[in-house]
């Protein structure tokens, strides 16, 4: 999985999980704080997101991490 840093407007880490099922340039990210995220590769830039069917996971263990958050 990829990992991507934070940038100066979002003040966490993210792992990439997934992609949006229309829209390859934007991918799902998880967040440290537990929030998901729309990833835009076109800019680098950030947004919360709601996970949907519109996502796309790759063969990850999301509880697993929510659970090393402790988020869950």
């Amino acid at each position: 999985m990829r990992r991507t840093q934070a940038t100066l407007d979002s003040p966490c880490n993210y792992e990439v999980i997934g992609e949006h099922l229309n829209d390859p340039t934007h991918l799902l990210a998880l967040g440290d704080d537990g929030q998901f995220y729309s990833l835009n590769l076109l800019d680098g830039q950030t947004e919360p997101t709601e996970f949907g069917d519109q996502w796309v996971m790759d063969a990850y263990d999301l509880h697993e991490k929510l659970s090393r958050l402790h988020l869950h």
